[in-house]
């Protein structure tokens, strides 16, 4: 996914409408003092694609900046080969809930045609666009500011732990573990098995094996003379009822 720019008007640090063109730009870096909200433009993105936003789970009202009552964004992006525009917005009312609206748009052949509307539909269909979830958008997209900071600074271990916990690869670790809980009772299996064979065959040599063979060759030989008997039988028979 490729976001080409970005509106925020009354979202968190943006009082007023901001726009940002990104549409540009391959490599861009987003420099600033603390408090001008950078953080809020990524944590705007996620809100665009999921209804929701990294610093304030749960809470989509706190999004709206202080002294106004609504906070909109608005994400023109580009997601395998296609654009898209997402628009979402919260009003905040006197008694504090959030009322919350979203249109996607897809763009065909010059002009924004509807996709979707509501924000769980829309939800959904960013999801099957960009192929993440929020959970997955925020930790393979979005590495939290406090735990940044943490990362660079920290050991190998806790590198590595930081990373196991922002991408989940604990589920990796967890399959693995499985597999291996698989293979050893596989293989306690194969070795019971193996046991009961050796006990069965415990007499076999290859004297035995041929006599075997042997045998096995003259029963076949049998079985095909009775089933070539049986089916003259039935012709017989046949030709019996026929008299």
């Amino acid at each position: 996914m490729r976001p080409l720019s970005v509106s925020i008007e009354g979202f968190t640090a943006f009082r007023e409408r901001q726009v940002i063109d990104l549409a540009d730009l391959e490599l861009f870096c987003i420099t600033g003092p603390t408090g001008a909200g950078k953080t809020t433009i990524f944590d705007a993105i996620a809100f665009a694609l999921y209804g929701r936003a990294p610093r304030v789970e749960g809470q989509v009202r706190r999004l709206v900046a202080s002294g106004r009552n609504e906070a909109s964004v608005e994400l023109v992006f580009r997601a395998a080969g296609a654009t898209h525009r997402v628009a979402r917005s919260i009003r905040r009312s006197a008694s504090g809930a959030a009322g919350h609206r979203a249109l996607l748009q897809d763009l065909v052949d010059g002009e924004w045609r509807a996709a979707a509307s509501g924000p769980d539909a829309v939800t959904r269909c960013c999801e099957a666009i960009t192929g993440l979830d929020f959970a997955a958008f925020r930790r393979a997209v979005m590495l939290p500011q406090g735990e940044f900071a943490e990362f660079l600074a920290g050991r190998p271990a806790e590198r590595r732990a930081i990373m196991t916990r922002l991408l989940d690869l604990g589920r990796f670790e967890e399959a693995g573990r499985r597999a291996r809980e698989r293979a050893r009772g596989l293989a306690a299996t194969a070795e019971s098995l193996r046991g009961t064979v050796e006990a069965q065959l415990a007499d076999a040599t290859a004297r035995t094996v041929a006599a075997a063979r042997r045998t096995h060759r003259r029963a076949s030989q049998r079985a095909a003379q009775l089933a070539a008997a049986v089916e003259a039988g039935r012709a017989h028979a046949d030709w019996a009822g026929e008299l």
